[in-house]
């Protein structure tokens, strides 16, 4: 790509090319039998060759896995190492899982799996001892509690049964403060999240036990729990109820109320008898006063018989009666369809498409080692990145019409991928007001950047749209702007490291130029791309000097395609 074109035709050129590469034309058809040849026995035209994935290797998988890991890029020594050694790849990769960097990473993805992490809650800052200036970081610090936990939980290589069954939760300085928590030691990580303890009776059922996420699925009284019972079954079972085919008249509710009908209907008690019972064993987190902090806030042990009372069933899993809300967790994780939730979760995540039947194989293979690996998350992870579905770089033969998302070849950077990527290569974190950009929809572009806002958004860009291409653009130019006032201005020197006089065509313009692709492509330019490259940094030299010639060569590298897809 031209890194001289204008913005406009940069833009339009970039949405070109990645949509190619996602995917072919969905509306192109197929070219019509000869009906004359046929009949006359004349030959027809041979079938297009199957498709056959081309799969990445070297440093472009590595590009591709320490983006999905650690949601950053990976650096020059290390895509060295893998050059010079196809061997050290599995060595990475180990480095990689145990890298600080990787429970964020998961903490991220989940958040956006699971929806946690919405731009309002119904505590308020106020309920915390905050300002409104700090809400932005109340609401994230609620919505990223259930995703910590589990991020801890795929660290550690813990079972990931303990998603279900855990005593602990993950708790930062504000939760710390405002739930009912003790923290369970002193480790605390980079980003300032720790274990921690409830300490007001809950039942210790991990995820299903934090304020976070009952935050996020809250309740109603016309409700009465079952929108918190079927997250449960949509997020840990991959069973949604709403997805499922229920078909009445309207006149069967002519003579009872809603609640009668969810009980005596035929066509409502298909859902209702296994979500009702599901639903009355969560009542020790109803409220009855939706604003009142404490009610949100504590467990209430003394409510957990209410669900009889309200919903008029007693607790049950899936028709398997419980004694108590404390068997809850030992329930969903002994059911067969938490450990293959948990393989389709993670194979949708890094495939970035939905798993179709297409996969049954692949992923009863992948939960059956799972399985054997005592639900090893580093085990899982380490499955799926060897598979062809992770690994496709390209198709070699024609895609048939309609299966173009099963053999996408590139995926974009995430909002949160974007966030971290720059803030890793440049030091730049787009905030303003305190609200990080990339990470609301309230005065920020997460949606625009390709996110989901948990709530109207709630599945990741899959391809390019010129929104996105307009907040890379202005994420590029701020990040390469710091990146220059750092390393240049401020003589730290950690990703430039060129003096006032090194211009094109000198040895220590063209090394760093062979840094900055290998550490933002992975590999290293073309002559083609050197010779350009030194054209363009000479043409703004000319004009504004050299440091803003750095800031446009950074810049536009960072608009590129091959730097915001992999």
């Amino acid at each position: 790509m031209n890194p001289r074109a204008p913005a406009p035709a940069l833009a339009l050129s970039a949405v070109l090319w990645l949509a190619a590469c996602l995917s072919a034309d969905p509306a192109a058809e197929a070219p019509a039998p000869d009906v004359a040849a046929l009949d006359s026995g004349e030959p027809t035209a041979p079938e297009p060759p199957a498709p056959e994935p081309v799969l990445l290797e070297g440093a472009a998988l590595l590009r591709r896995v320490s983006l999905d890991l650690r949601g950053v890029l990976p650096t020059v020594a290390e895509v060295e190492r893998v050059e010079a050694d196809p061997a050290a790849f599995e060595v990475l990769v180990t480095e990689f899982l145990a890298d600080a960097r990787f429970e964020d990473q998961v903490s991220a993805v989940l958040a956006e799996r699971w929806l946690t992490r919405p731009d309002e809650f119904t505590l308020q800052p106020a309920d915390f001892g905050s300002s409104e200036e700090e809400r932005f970081a109340v609401n994230r610090s609620i919505g990223q509690e259930a995703p910590r936990l589990a991020a801890w939980i795929a660290a550690e290589d813990r079972s990931w049964d303990e998603v279900a069954t855990s005593e602990f939760t993950r708790v930062d300085a504000l939760l710390l403060a405002n739930w009912p928590v003790e923290a369970v030691d002193e480790k605390v990580s980079a980003r300032g999240w720790r274990t921690a303890r409830y300490t007001d009776g809950r039942p210790a059922n991990g995820v299903l036990s934090t304020n976070g996420l009952w935050q996020r699925y809250s309740t109603s009284p016309s409700n009465l729990g079952r929108n918190r019972a079927a997250a449960v079954s949509r997020l840990f079972l991959c069973a949604d109820f709403l997805t499922r085919p229920v078909t009445f008249s309207s006149s069967a509710f002519k003579d009872s109320d809603p609640e009668t009908s969810a009980r005596a209907l035929p066509e409502c008690v298909s859902c209702h008898a296994s979500l009702d019972p599901l639903a009355s064993a969560l009542f020790g987190y109803w409220w009855f006063d939706r604003y009142e902090e404490n009610e949100l806030i504590h467990y209430h042990a003394e409510r957990e018989g209410m669900g009889e009372w309200y919903l008029g069933v007693s607790p049950a899993w899936f028709g398997e009666p419980m004694d108590d809300a404390a068997q809850l967790g030992e329930f969903l994780v002994t059911d067969p369809r938490f450990g293959r939730c948990a393989t389709e979760t993670f194979a949708e995540i890094l495939w970035r498409r939905e798993v179709g039947l297409e996969d049954f194989d692949t992923i009863s293979t992948l939960w059956e080692r799972f399985d054997a690996a005592g639900r090893s998350p580093h085990a899982l992870l380490r499955g799926i990145l060897d598979t062809p579905a992770y690994r496709v770089g390209a198709v070699a033969g024609e895609v048939p019409p309609g299966e173009e998302a099963e053999w996408g070849t590139r995926r974009l950077l995430s909002a949160s991928q974007l966030a971290s990527v720059v803030e890793d290569l440049t030091g730049f974190l787009w905030t303003w007001e305190g609200y990080e950009q990339l990470d609301n929809d309230v005065i920020g572009f997460r949606v625009m950047a390709g996110g989901v806002d948990s709530e109207t958004v709630t599945r990741p860009l899959q391809v390019p749209s010129v929104a996105t291409l307009l907040v890379i653009r202005r994420l590029a130019e701020a990040g390469a702007d710091t990146l220059v006032q750092r390393d240049l201005r401020g003589g730290a020197h950690e990703l430039l490291t060129v003096g006032s006089g090194d211009v094109p065509g000198s040895a220590a313009f063209e090394a760093q130029l062979v840094t900055l692709y290998m550490r933002i492509f992975a590999r290293i330019p073309t002559e083609e791309e050197s010779t350009a490259d030194g054209e363009f940094w000479s043409a703004v030299a000319e004009e504004s000097g050299g440091e803003e010639a750095w800031v446009a060569l950074v810049a536009t590298l960072l608009r590129d395609p091959e730097f915001w897809s992999y």
